[in-house]
């Protein structure tokens, strides 16, 4: 019976070691996962900033927020991606008072400026500020 023990000892430092790597593992995953996320966001807020200056800010805004829909999330905590679809769903909030000028084109945050200061600016100023504040969230999820 003696023996058993330092075997049952190697046996049990083996477990943890698996546990732990997994644990690193899946830790790299949601990292990599949230990184390849921010990435694309960063390219596609870019490409959304200027597209409104040949098309309408509504349709600017609707592919942004398509094509963010499509990305894979499944690695990602779950923390990082619920703020982050709040974050969309503040983007589709935005949308029925950028349908009413389909006519504006500029880049992006000039646009959401002059919506800002025409009628039903307030309305307009606290729907960006909703957009801002879910992202905020997205970026205390990624810590």
């Amino acid at each position: 019976m003696k023996n058993i023990y330092p075997s049952l000892f190697l046996i049990s430092i083996l477990i943890l070691s698996c546990k732990n790597q997994s644990r690193q593992d899946s830790n790299s995953r949601e990292l990599n996962c949230i990184e390849a996320i921010i990435q694309k966001d960063n390219g596609l807020g870019q490409t959304r900033n200027l597209a409104c200056k040949r098309q309408s800010l509504s349709k600017t805004i609707q592919e942004y927020i398509s094509a963010l829909e499509k990305l894979d999330f499944q690695d990602c905590p779950d923390d990082f991606t619920t703020a982050f679809q709040l974050h969309l769903k503040a983007w589709e909030a935005i949308l029925p008072l950028t349908d009413e000028h389909p006519e504006m084109r500029g880049e992006m945050h000039q646009l959401f400026n002059i919506l800002g200061d025409r009628e039903n600016g307030e309305v307009f100023k606290a729907k960006v500020n909703d957009i801002w504040t879910t992202w905020s969230e997205v970026e205390k999820a990624m810590e």
